[in-house]
Parts: structure tokens; C-alpha cells; sequence
């Protein structure tokens, strides 16, 4: 009897429902539902849950049990916090970006973008500190290749300096944080996750050595040159550009791969980078089929036509060589348009912006081992050798002689003149 009243309750209930539908195109709920309360999480949960089916009642009238649902922990914000407090305002004549603060042998430096400062001298420029005071800079040195540049704090100051991680030991899925100036408000704080590691962003028409950390973390215009921080409230990358058009996807410098450019231009104003002397690309299908048509040259480049069926046996996991600088490095030691790299020193590489970087980090004069993947034209085999080439010396101003920009891809945005 119980039930079946239970049911007249609910069947006067629906109605009721469909009355107000009927009459005002609206549905109705009940006073006692506090939509927002049943919206809003508790302090004490975290903002990122998990989606769960609701359980089904093993009979009519039997009470839900609520599910257990993980979820993710809440970061430790006085981390966080703590690291934004290196973080600055990187200001110049009708622009702006971000950065943060290093030492160095008890002088204190900025670290932020090369596309950032682009090519201003030190009386351009000034820096206005997490507190809001502002503090000039007495020296700039940048590295275009990198997208790294240092500034001089001027005077015998003391200022918060950033905890520097180790970008080797992050993974796709770990929470980030982007500290910086987006559109010139500073101290904002946005958070993602790490998306991917060692990307490359040559074929997207940024000419750069650096394999990006790749974060769905808002990056804004402002934001460049800011730290992206983990967890632990440690800088774990450089924020440098995004995809324009695109939803969330930003890149950053890893941290490990700019100590070294930071600390050659603290040490001697420029800094080294190895050259090969050739142009490579990942070989995805749709740049293979760029560059391969048969009897067909997109801008110099001349690769075989037997390329795709060379990419499908090795994989995208290689660096694709679409042409050789004459007397260059490469070409010195046998390298042709069409081979694939696979390896680099006797490990296997992710694609060309992992090569890059491994040839550019290599000292100048020092040898570099090269896997290589090529068919033969005498047999007409596909074999693999390995090659030793003598790493040349990269100059800053020489053009771009082992990057590739093609057409008909999406374009990179990182430009400082609009805020960046």
C-alpha cells in the first residue's frame, strides 16, 4: 500500500512537471533543489572529477548509494604561490611579456623570450617586480635560435628567484601552472596539464631548436617568457608560443634544454649551437607528400620519390632530410636528400625537433653518430647504416640551415610586437 502510494505521489509529481512545461516552456523545479548548491563542489573537493554512471537500485524504492568517485588532489597553492613571487613584467615601448628571476655569482637576471626584448637595448626596457616596484635592466643578451634572452637587473638589489626543476622527469597528464602578464594584468595564474613532450614546431613556421613541451594551459598574448611551473611549485619550462587558431594548444621551452643557452650568454654573451647543415622534417603523411611528388621541387627541396614507402617501414619516430646545404657538415659526410634519420648517438629519436636538438646541443668539432635509413639505388633495397659527421658551428646570423617551413600548414603565433 505503501508503494503503491509512493507511485500516485510520483505520477501527481510528473504531471504537475508537464503542466508547467505545457504552460510556460519552462520545467519547474521543486523549492527544496538548490540548483547552485548541487552545481558548486565543497571547498574541500577538487575542482576535476571524474564523470560516473549512477548506480542502478537492485529494486524499486531501494535508497542510491552516492558512488565513489576519484579525483584529482588539490596542488599545494603556497607553492604556487610562492613561485609566482620571481615572476615579472617584462616591459618595452608598445609591448609586453613575462619572466622570472635567476642568480648568478650574486647578480640577479631575468630570463624571458628572445621574441620578447626582440633587438632593444638595455635603456628600452624595464622590469616591474611581483610587488609592482620597477627596476632597470644594464645588460641584454639573447639567443634567437632558442627563443632565450637574459636581462640584467641593474643595481645591487635583492629579489625572489625561481626553484628550476627538471623538465625530463614530467609526463603527459601532469598538472602545470602558466605564471605571467596575459594581456598585460600580472601575477595571473592559469592551469593544464602537460599534453606532450619533445614537439616540433618547425613544420608550423617557427624557426627554433627546441623540442617544446606542448600544455593545454591558457597561454595569452603577455604571457611569454612567464614560467610554466609543476606541482611542486618548480620552473619546468619557458612559455614561448601557441597555435594560432587553435584550442589550447601552447608550447614551452623545457627547462633543461634552456640551461645551457641561459648560462652561455651569462658566461660569454652568445651561445653555441651545433650544425648539420640539413634540412629535416618528421615525416608525416601529409609533409611526405609535400615533398616527394615525383619530378615536383617545393622551394629546393628534392626528395625521392621512394620516401612514403620508406616512412611506412620506419615509422614517424625518424627525421626526414629534404636537402643538403652544399659543403656543409652533412654533405661532407655523405648525407642525401631522402634519408631518414633514425637514430642520433645510438639512441632512437621522436622526430626532427628531437634531432635538432640533440645536433644543436653537441659542442662544434665534437663527433655526432648518425643512424640512417636509405634504399640503395644499385639493388634498389632499403638498407640501414651508420654515419659519423663532425658537428660544424651554428652561426645566430646564418639563416636557417637545418629547418624546413612548408606551405599549406598551421601557423605558429609568437609575435611581440602584438603583446607576446
Amino acid at each position: 500500500m505503501t508503494l503503491f502510494n509512493d507511485r500516485n505521489r510520483a505520477a501527481a509529481a510528473c504531471a504537475t512537471c508537464a503542466a508547467a512545461v505545457v504552460a510556460t516552456n519552462t520545467l519547474e523545479f521543486p523549492p527544496q533543489l538548490n540548483l547552485a548548491e548541487a552545481a558548486i563542489p565543497t571547498p574541500e573537493s577538487s575542482p576535476i572529477v571524474q564523470v560516473a554512471h549512477r548506480p542502478v537500485p537492485a529494486e524499486f524504492g531501494t535508497p542510491l548509494q552516492p558512488p565513489e568517485i576519484p579525483v584529482l588532489g588539490r596542488p599545494d597553492l603556497e607553492k604556487i604561490h610562492n613561485a609566482a613571487k620571481s615572476v615579472v613584467k617584462v616591459n618595452l615601448e608598445g609591448s609586453f611579456g613575462s619572466g622570472f628571476i635567476i642568480k648568478d655569482k650574486d647578480r640577479y637576471y631575468v630570463v624571458t623570450n628572445a621574441h620578447v626584448v626582440r633587438q632593444s637595448r638595455p635603456e628600452e626596457i624595464d622590469i616591474t617586480l611581483a610587488d609592482g616596484s620597477v627596476v632597470l635592466v644594464d645588460q641584454v643578451r639573447s639567443d634567437p635560435l632558442a627563443d632565450l634572452a637574459v636581462l640584467r637587473l641593474k643595481g645591487n638589489g635583492h629579489y625572489p628567484t625561481a626553484a628550476l626543476g627538471d623538465s625530463d622527469k614530467i609526463g603527459p597528464g601532469e598538472r602545470v601552472f602558466v605564471i605571467g602578464a596575459p594581456l598585460g594584468f600580472p601575477q595571473s595564474i592559469s592551469m593544464g596539464i602537460v599534453s606532450g613532450l619533445k614537439r616540433d614546431v618547425a613544420t608550423l613556421g617557427a624557426e627554433t631548436i627546441v623540442p617544446f613541451i606542448q600544455t593545454d594551459a591558457p597561454i595569452s598574448p603577455g604571457n611569454s617568457g612567464g614560467p610554466l611551473v609543476d606541482e611542486r611549485g618548480m620552473a619546468v619550462g619557458i612559455n614561448s608560443m601557441i597555435v594560432d587558431k587553435a584550442n589550447s594548444i601552447g608550447f614551452a621551452i623545457p627547462i633543461n634544454e634552456a640551461n645551457s643557452v641561459i648560462s652561455q650568454l651569462i658566461e660569454n654573451g652568445v651561445a653555441v649551437h651545433g650544425y648539420l647543415g640539413a634540412h629535416i622534417v618528421t615525416p608525416t603523411r601529409t609533409v611526405v607528400s609535400i615533398v616527394s611528388k615525383p619530378g615536383d621541387s617545393k622551394d629546393g627541396y628534392l626528395v625521392p620519390s621512394w620516401v612514403p614507402e620508406a616512412r611506412r617501414q620506419v615509422g614517424e619516430h625518424s627525421a626526414l632530410v629534404i636537402k643538403v646545404e652544399p659543403n656543409s657538415p652533412a654533405a661532407r659526410s655523405g648525407i642525401k636528400a631522402g634519408d631518414l634519420i633514425i637514430g642520433i648517438n645510438v639512441r632512437d629519436i621522436v622526430g626532427d625537433g628531437d634531432a635538432r636538438s640533440l645536433i644543436a646541443q653537441t659542442r662544434p668539432g665534437q663527433p655526432v653518430i648518425l643512424d640512417i635509413f636509405r634504399k640503395d639505388t644499385d639493388s634498389g633495397k632499403f638498407r640501414s647504416l651508420r654515419l659519423s659527421v663532425e658537428v660544424g658551428n651554428r652561426s645566430p646570423a646564418g639563416g636557417s640551415p637545418f629547418l624546413a617551413t612548408l606551405p599549406a600548414l598551421p601557423r605558429l603565433t609568437s609575435d611581440a610586437a602584438g603583446g607576446w
